[in-house]
């Protein structure tokens, strides 16, 4: 598999981890001393980008654990919370658009793939 092809994949998985994170704290809105968490999947992409920097040939992208870290810098509520709504929504719709725009990609290279196969 192409390294352009594994990346996206991994940028996929890192964004349905995210997801899960926002879901995460959405669902813990109300829940007294919860810490909201996040995924930084960029970085891992960006790290894995890195890696075929000056080489001819692809290297294989590794398979990421993304683990949610807790977000920093959120100031508590009354009780104890620190999960913003509005910040929540906004990193929703960031990591709907990211995923969106992955799998355009895939899609498209699969679509050129396909029609190279069946002989343009």
């Amino acid at each position: 598999m192409d390294f352009t092809y594994q990346l996206l994949k991994q940028g996929m998985n890192g964004a349905m981890s995210a997801q899960s994170a926002i879901a995460q704290n959405l669902a813990n809105i109300n829940t007294h001393n919860y810490r909201a968490t996040h995924v930084d999947f960029r970085k891992y992409l960006a790290d894995a980008r890195s890696m075929k920097e000056g080489r001819l040939s692809s290297p294989d992208v590794p398979d990421y654990s993304y683990i949610p870290t807790l977000r920093q810098g959120l100031t508590p509520n009354d009780s104890g919370n620190n999960v913003d709504l509005n910040l929540e929504m906004i990193e929703m719709s960031k990591n709907q658009l990211h995923y969106s725009g992955m799998a355009q990609q895939i899609s498209k290279k699969i679509s050129i793939k396909k029609y190279v196969i069946n002989g343009g």
